[in-house]
C-alpha cells in the first residue's frame, strides 16, 4: 500500500519531467518494424530462455507516450525517465512471465540513430537470481496503413 501511495505522490513529478522529453524530432511518424531478441536467465542454474521476432506498429503523435505504453504493456512499471544527451532512459521494474515472484529492476535505453531507425535495450539491474535483456532494432517501414492503425497501441509483448 505504501508503495502505491509513493507512486501516486511521484506521478505529478514524473509527468512534469516527461513533458520535457520530446522524441517527435527523433522518431518519425509511420509504420515501424520492431525486430527483437530477448534472453531470460535463472542465474544460479545458468538456465536461459531465448526468444526473437518482429512486430509492427504505427507511431504517430507523441512517440514517447507510445513507447512508454509499450514498456508498460510488458508488465513493467516506469519509475523515472530522462533524456541524457541523445539517449532516452527509463528506470523501473518488470515481472517476468516465467517467474511469479517479485518484480525485478530494469533499465531501458532508447537510442535514436536517425529519424528512421532506433534501438531499444532493456536489461536487469543488480539481480543475482534473475537476468533479462531485450534488444530491439526499430526501422521505419513507411506510412501507417490506415487511420485506424494509428490509434492501435503497440502490440503486447510479455516479458519472457
Amino acid at each position: 500500500m505504501n508503495r502505491y501511495l509513493l507512486l501516486l505522490l511521484l506521478f505529478p513529478a514524473l509527468t512534469a519531467l516527461a513533458l520535457d522529453i520530446d522524441l517527435a524530432a527523433k522518431v518519425a511518424p509511420g509504420k515501424w518494424a520492431l525486430a527483437y531478441q530477448r534472453t531470460g536467465e535463472f542465474k544460479p542454474l545458468h538456465i536461459k530462455h531465448h526468444e526473437a521476432g518482429t512486430s509492427y506498429t504505427c507511431i504517430g503523435g507523441d512517440p514517447r507516450a507510445k513507447i512508454v505504453a509499450w514498456i508498460q504493456s510488458k508488465d513493467c512499471v516506469v519509475h523515472s525517465e530522462r533524456m541524457d544527451e541523445k539517449v532516452y532512459r527509463m528506470d523501473g521494474e518488470c515481472r517476468l512471465k516465467w517467474w511469479q515472484g517479485e518484480s525485478i529492476p530494469v533499465s531501458v535505453e532508447l537510442r535514436p540513430e536517425t529519424s528512421k531507425t532506433f534501438t531499444l535495450d532493456i536489461h536487469t539491474n543488480g539481480n543475482s537470481l534473475l537476468g533479462f535483456t531485450e534488444h530491439t532494432q526499430a526501422a521505419l517501414q513507411g506510412p501507417c496503413d490506415t487511420l485506424e492503425s494509428q490509434l492501435k497501441p503497440l502490440p503486447r509483448q510479455p516479458v519472457l
